[in-house]
């Protein structure tokens, strides 16, 4: 009976182990599991002293330097290629001719060239930037003041260098919004196609004077009127019929009773902003079919605007400007999961198409999972997008984007914010003071002092290596990212990156 006895509990210890084995196991697993979330994946290691990971670059993060500081063979690259090879699809915009190399390199060596979409003159995609969001899925496709609102930030952007953002100049944009929320809605309820060619058509053709909307000759030859007769005969519900009445007060008494200075202050607004859709590259590759759209990015697709601001100008800065809002509505709209792919959003020297939806998107883009990179050169140039409140809006701006990475800069206002974003800190510093009696021995005094104090000077950040032979291909910058404590117990991290191998 002994050995049967210990035969029997031999295997009953045999089969509690193996149940609790397999319990243990199994909520192993399960912790094994959680700490996998996609947003806690690590996308770029600094040694023992910590990591950026997608949730880090969900809130964005923004590189200062200065020309020839190696921002962009190092940093830049650095993030685009844990973009990349995280499976994030994305939106490149381009301001320098060299962007499209660069991202042919990134997507070669990351085993993605298949994934890119390059928009230009050589190559065949549209995208009638209008036709997609009158007819994008969602509650708000089509919306007229979503329409408003995406028109009025190409007239932002073409106001933008002029500095027109007094209230005067505001007059003449309320105006503007005015004018298109009419003609939008005149062409749509007249069943007009919503072309750049018919918004034109419209509002060339209105009514000059109260005196002129009751001649014949005007009528006759006018697609405004035209367009109105056609709204007048048709079979009108509640909300058509508020707003036919609405075009009739704007268009045959409203705008036909406004002096001539004021009319032509607001066409000019109209023609300085708008004129460029009507022939050449934007009409070609923006005002005509669509056969690619932002939402493409959500399944891996990275698509580059090849039309470098430095290159194409005006152009350049209007085609950016509008993929970029529309990609960021997009991005805003999607219903994010769990398993909802990562998108990011990079440009360097991103001023030149800096709008103020860029500030509100900061707000939304976290919980979107999209990742912001951008770059510029110094705090000035981000001030000088937004002449007359710019320091307001750009300190919301920067507010928002919780990493900081600072290269090599001479501009001492970009120095000074680095110095001020790292914070101060007590120190304490011994003093010395000698003292000669008279006709007696010297004594010395030995005491120490607490002050505040940068835990990095200004001047520091204009003396980081800049890579190239000279630095042995070697680029120093500063990191920091708000509420992260480094391994080194501080709130940065000086980092150097190899231009060779990307390495740190």
């Amino acid at each position: 009976m002994k050995p049967n006895k210990i035969g029997f509990w031999a295997f009953i210890a045999q089969k509690l182990s193996s149940l609790f084995g397999k319990g243990a196991k199994k909520e192993h697993s399960n912790n094994k599991n959680k700490l996998t979330d996609p947003l806690d994946k690590e996308l770029i290691r600094f040694g023992k002293a910590g990591a950026i990971t997608t949730r880090t670059a969900n809130s964005s993060t923004i590189v200062f330097g200065a020309t020839g500081s190696g921002k962009t063979s190092s940093t830049s690259r650095l993030y685009n290629t844990a973009f990349l090879k995280a499976g994030m699809g994305g939106l490149v915009l381009t301001v320098k001719n060299d962007v499209l190399a660069e991202w042919k390199a990134y997507m070669k060596e990351t085993g993605r060239s298949e994934d890119l979409i390059v928009i230009s003159e050589k190559n065949p995609y549209r995208f009638n930037f209008l036709e997609y969001e009158l007819n994008r899925s969602g509650e708000g496709g089509g919306n007229t003041t979503n329409i408003i609102d995406l028109l009025m930030t190409i007239v932002e952007m073409g106001n933008s260098e002029k500095g027109n953002n007094n209230n005067s100049d505001s007059f003449w944009t309320d105006s503007l919004r005015e004018l298109l929320t009419n003609v939008v809605d005149l062409l749509r309820l007249s069943s007009e196609k919503l072309t750049m060619e018919n918004i034109d058509n419209v509002i060339l053709s209105m009514p000059e004077s109260l005196e002129e909307v009751t001649e014949e000759n005007w009528q006759v030859g006018s697609y405004c009127f035209e367009c109105l007769s056609v709204v007048e005969k048709l079979d009108r519900n509640k909300e058509e019929e508020i707003i036919y009445d609405q075009l009739l007060k704007y268009f045959l008494k409203k705008i036909a009773s406004l002096d001539e200075r004021t009319r032509s202050n607001i066409l000019a607004t109209y023609s300085s902003s708008f004129n460029y859709f009507q022939r050449g590259i934007l009409r070609e590759l923006f005002c005509t079919a669509t056969n690619i759209s932002p939402e493409m990015t959500f399944e891996g697709k990275v698509i580059l605007i090849n039309l470098p601001v430095l290159e194409y100008n005006k152009v350049g800065q209007f085609a950016q400007t509008i993929f970029k809002y529309l990609f960021q509505k997009s991005v805003e709209r999607r219903l994010v999961k769990k398993d909802t792919r990562n998108v990011f959003l990079t440009s360097d020297e991103f001023q030149y198409t800096l709008v103020d939806s860029d500030i509100l998107f900061q707000s939304t883009c976290r919980s979107a999972k999209c990742s912001v990179l951008y770059l510029t050169q110094s705090i000035e140039g981000l001030y000088s997008r937004f002449p007359n409140n710019g320091k307001n809006k750009v300190e919301s701006l920067l507010a928002s984007m919780t990493t900081k990475i600072f290269h090599s800069n001479n501009s001492n206002s970009t120095n000074e914010y680095a110095a001020k974003t790292i914070g101060r800190i007590w120190d304490k510093r011994a003093n010395f003071n000698r003292n000669q009696r008279d006709g007696g021995a010297a004594g010395v005094n030995v005491g120490e002092a607490s002050s505040v104090e940068f835990q990095i000077l200004p001047y520091s950040f204009s003396i980081l290596k800049t890579g190239g032979p000279i630095h042995n291909f070697q680029v120093e910058a500063i990191i920091t990212i708000a509420g992260k404590l480094w391994a080194n117990n501080k709130n940065y991290l000086k980092v150097i990156i190899n231009q060779k191998n990307n390495q740190l």
